[in-house]
């Protein structure tokens, strides 16, 4: 099968395509031909018409057409000129900022409206968490839906060796080995959406108000072939943000054996259910610190390999080989609908 894959995001390290190329890699190897299709920028009505027409021309040789984001690059996917298209939710695409004294209030609401009026025209709609796929189905009950989280390399993030939490010193960071280490993972710490200022006040509060001594480790503009020796030398990852499709971050800390403490955001709460050493907790200071001083106190009493199986069914082989069922299936309700006709 022949699939083209659309999206708008620059071919950079850090962007988020650095999760993609592994699964497109994937793919190619079982024989499915991806072509990854960049379009030009999305800023204006003209600009997505112009990519409708450039996707249109170009798909007539591919069997899927499949955008890998909602928003503009969703809209100008749907209306080229080709057969059966899909569209891969991932919540900056479809999740609202809720200060409508920012920018991003207009923004986020732009774009959920574009992947709002992308979705009825898709074959099928792929969102990366269960809550996110139970939302659009509340939007679209007629398109079919599938939940196909982004994978992850559980050979790449894995639990740490005694060594090399001892080697902390080699990553370039404070190497006392009595000092917990609390990950905060950003590409932007800008990012209003990221809250860094409520994470930055909440291991305030636990240094102050419950005696951890911990190190606040931000990984913000570090090449992801690092992150998995950075990730598995933390003690816990901590998330602020007011909304995420499903974190990499967390998948890759869970991987790695390392707990998690978060605002309720994507399908984090399901794992916190069932998993004591997870928090999920309300976006206050207090909450936040406390929840850090008790995943804390917990390190050394559990298995760290024992987080993995929160993450097992995202692996790359598991996510690619649904992937390739959706298009099967996709494929073969679009030729049964050209012999009816």
């Amino acid at each position: 099968m022949r699939i083209l894959w659309t999206t708008n995001e620059p071919p950079l390290l850090h962007a988020p395509l650095v999760f993609l190329n592994p699964l497109a890699a994937w793919l190619r190897d079982q024989g499915v031909d991806i072509e990854i299709h960049r379009t030009a920028s999305l800023r204006s009505p003209w600009a997505i018409y112009r990519a409708a027409r450039e996707i249109g021309r170009k798909s007539r040789r591919f069997d899927i057409v499949h955008s890998q984001y909602g928003s503009a690059c969703a809209v100008a996917t749907v209306y080229g000129d080709h057969g059966p298209s899909m569209i891969t939710v991932r919540g900056s695409d479809w999740n609202t900022y809720s200060a409508s004294c920012h920018w991003l209030w207009a923004h986020t609401r732009l774009a959920r409206a574009l992947t709002r009026h992308a979705i009825p025209r898709a074959s099928a709609v792929l969102a990366v968490s269960r809550r996110m796929m139970a939302e659009l189905g509340r939007f679209a009950p007629g398109v079919p839906l599938h939940c196909v989280p982004t994978p992850i390399d559980l050979g790449k993030f894995r639990p740490a060796d005694p060594h090399e939490i001892a080697g902390r010193s080699a990553l370039g960071l404070p190497a006392d080995p009595g000092r917990p280490w609390v990950l905060f993972n950003s590409l932007d710490l800008g990012n209003p959406v990221k809250r860094f200022g409520l994470a930055k006040e909440s291991i305030k509060l636990a240094r102050s108000e419950f005696g951890i001594h911990c190190e606040l480790v931000l990984a913000s503009g570090i090449p992801h072939d690092q992150m998995p020796a950075l990730t598995r030398c933390c003690d816990v990852i901590l998330s602020t943000s007011e909304a995420e499709g499903w974190p990499n971050c967390i998948k890759e800390a869970l991987a790695s054996g390392v707990p998690f403490v978060a605002t309720d955001t994507s399908d984090l709460r399901e794992i916190a259910r069932v998993d004591p050493r997870c928090s999920v907790v309300d976006c206050q200071p207090r909450a936040i610190a406390s929840a850090i001083a008790r995943a804390i106190s917990m390190r050394g009493t559990f298995d760290r390999h024992d987080l993995r199986r929160h993450v097992a069914s995202m692996q790359l082989p598991s996510i690619g080989g649904r992937i390739m069922e959706i298009y099967q299936s996709v494929i073969g309700k679009g030729l049964g609908c050209a012999i009816s006709r």
